[in-house]
């Protein structure tokens, strides 16, 4: 049973595997393998359909082979050799049964059509069974699928005329006579695929630009004949119909129906209550204002508030033209309702005009509940060469932490991630910024630093000077000890309590700036071993004093090479000796461990990095002895624990050689 999945082999791919034609990963013969595929299609059609399509010969392919036995060989004495022509042979088999099976069944005619150039031979029997589909009267449902992948196919191979694997033209011309056998008759129908989200066209120049201009052609010249054909009402049929209505209405602006019954159109569509008719009016009046201009579009507006065509009406108006403080003028006009919901509905990535104030953008959309999309704005603007006050900066980030994510209109998550760090640098720069609110920042954006070239260095310092900050960290993630008889009262708000034990466990695990850290990297050790005894007091109080410990060791993990080319630096090897905790000591040797992360090395190598580092600890905690004995003692700890990770992967590289 296949419980579903991406990650892992599925069974359908293992039965692949085992049916490929050119690899196969069994030892059953040709014949064998073929009378099991027919007990397969006889008993389950359905994933021996998938299987067929699955191992019929492709220009390209891949696969995982099945990892054969260690110890017993199950192998055949004579196995069967692959040749060409066997796997030619195997793929007539496999076409011949594909098109026995295939029947009338459009979803399976639209998987063989993505293999259309696999067929060979078979291709001209292929086509002629699909024709007899087409003249069969198959159902509406069926005809726009085949349509649709059928156009597709057709677009493929005439958009790359010169390429060595187009089809042959006898082979795309005989498709297209299938295509046009397929055609509806219900004029709505025929047309509107034209007008949905991408469009491929059965007959391209194999050119971008100029397909793009016979697409509008094609669009205005459907539009406008239907409109002359079939009236206003069909037309209304059609927009309601069409997947982009706004296409329609860029074509209906572009075509060659008269100025007056443009305008019918737009009229009734703005007065309509249906989301379709606004989408269209949108559309059209998008692309008129861009022929007609902005006086044109100020007396469409002033007509319809006037005339009171509704809140709709204006919304959608307003949201055809492009950003610029003339439109902005005439929301504020349309009453606060309006304004809100234009705001809140406004394309960060739409169009400009020369007096479009970017500052007053991002004080909208924060007023509007969209401080995310503010922030993706400004993103694209600093880019730009714009420039925000700091306020306005921080105020943003500030309100996109604690406001909703409105997925459909302010951007995916990944740039959200990165505009906040562009705006970051920017607040890094700035000379009016208290370094309180770049405190309060990083610890609201904690999760962008983590992966972050920027690490949250305001937050950091902070905590390197604060020892009353570290211990509040330590009481949100961490309980007191038992034997410390410290009893606290329930959390009031166990979600806010969980959000932040999140945000400290966080930055306690990136936090690498030691106490008494100077500009120049060294370390005042006075600070740091004051800063130390003030935490582990304030930690012990309140029942955490072996946590607290184990932090600062993993702190002091963080420790770069002395000048004397000895890890930890001399202040943080006073401090351990200082100290004396064990606690603290282990924390030391867990960070430098974990600080050491992901290791990669050549098939077989086994454990020489392992020994060096090893080596190179004993000759630290040696060359530490005298002076630094339980410094000392935790270098050779490290050291003994590689030894033992090096005789590990040794061991590991022994037994590859088993296979």
């Amino acid at each position: 049973m296949d419980r579903g999945g991406r990650y892992l082999n599925r069974p359908a791919a293992s039965l692949r595997t085992a049916f490929l034609l050119w690899s196969p990963q069994t030892n059953a013969t040709f014949s064998q393998r073929l009378k099991v595929l027919d007990r397969i299609r006889k008993r389950y059609p359905k994933p021996a359909w998938k299987l067929m399509l699955g191992i019929l010969p492709t220009g390209h392919d891949s696969f995982s082979p099945t990892p054969s036995t260690r110890w017993r060989d199950f192998s055949t004495d004579k196995k069967e050799v692959v040749t060409y022509q066997l796997i030619g042979k195997g793929a007539e088999a496999v076409l011949d049964r594909l098109l026995e099976d295939i029947g009338s069944n459009a979803a399976r005619w639209v998987a063989l059509l993505d293999r259309w150039s696999d067929l060979g031979d078979r291709r001209q029997k292929a086509a002629e069974q699909l024709k007899q589909v087409a003249q069969g009267n198959p159902t509406k449902d069926d005809r726009e699928l085949l349509r649709t992948k059928l156009r597709g196919v057709l677009h493929h191979h005439r958009s790359f005329r010169d390429a060595d694997w187009v089809l042959p033209e006898e082979d795309i011309a005989e498709l297209q006579v299938i295509y046009d056998a397929l055609a509806p008759l219900d004029p709505i129908e025929s047309v509107a695929w034209l007008f949905d989200p991408s469009v491929s066209l059965p007959n391209p120049t194999g050119d971008w630009d100029k397909d793009e201009k016979l697409l509008q052609s094609q669009r205005a010249v459907a539009a406008a004949a239907l409109l002359r054909a079939h009236g206003t009402e069909r037309f209304f049929d059609l927009i309601e119909t069409v997947r982009e209505p706004g296409f329609l209405g860029q074509a209906i602006a572009q075509s060659d129906a008269p100025e007056d019954i443009q305008r019918t159109l737009l009229v009734q569509a703005l007065r309509s209550e249906r989301d379709a008719d606004q989408v269209f009016a949108r559309g059209l009046v998008w692309t008129k204002y861009r022929s007609a201009g902005r006086a044109w579009a100020e007396g469409l507006f002033d007509e319809t508030l006037k005339g009171d065509w509704g809140d709709k009406a204006l919304l959608t108006i307003l949201l055809a033209l492009p950003a610029a403080g003339w439109v902005w003028s005439l929301t504020k006009r349309a009453g606060e309702v309006i304004e809100a919901l234009y705001w809140k509905r406004f394309n960060i990535l739409w169009s400009k005009e020369d007096d479009a104030d970017p500052t007053y953008v991002v004080e909208k959309l924060i007023e509007a509940g969209r401080a995310r999309a503010s922030v993706h704005f400004i993103g694209y603007h600093l880019h730009g060469g714009t420039t925000f006050a700091s306020e306005l900066l921080a105020r943003a980030l500030f309100e996109a932490g604690s406001q909703p994510v409105e997925r459909e209109l302010d951007g995916n998550d990944q740039m959200l991630q990165y505009y906040a760090e562009e705006i970051f640098k920017r607040l890094d720069e700035a000379k009016d910024m208290s370094t309180d609110t770049l405190v309060k920042l990083e610890w609201l954006y904690l999760p962008l630093f983590e992966h972050s070239q920027r690490k949250a260095k305001w937050v950091m310092a902070e905590l390197a000077s604060n020892p009353d900050l570290f211990v509040q960290l330590l009481s949100a993630v961490y309980k007191p000890t038992q034997d410390s008889e410290v009893v606290e009262p329930p959390v009031e708000n166990e979600e806010h309590a969980q959000a932040v034990a999140n945000q400290a466990y966080r930055l306690l695990r990136i936090w690498d700036v030691i106490p008494g850290t100077q500009a120049d990297g060294s370390i005042d050790g006075a600070k740091l071993e004051a800063w130390i005894k003030e935490a582990r007091k304030l930690a012990h109080a309140l029942g955490r004093g072996v946590i607290a410990d184990q932090k600062i060791g993993e702190l002091l993990s963080a420790s770069k090479v002395d000048a004397d080319g000895i890890w930890p630096a001399v202040p943080v090897r006073e401090v351990i000796e200082a100290i004396r905790s064990r606690d603290l000591e282990t924390g030391v040797m867990v960070g430098k461990f974990n600080r050491r992360g992901v290791t990669s090395r050549a098939y077989g190598a086994g454990g020489s990095q392992e020994r060096q580092l090893a080596k190179q600890y004993r000759d630290w905690s040696q060359a530490t002895a005298f002076d630094w004995p339980r410094t000392s003692g935790i270098l050779e700890n490290l050291a003994k624990d590689y030894d033992r990770q090096a005789t590990a992967h040794d061991q590991d590289a022994e037994r590859l050689d088993w296979r």
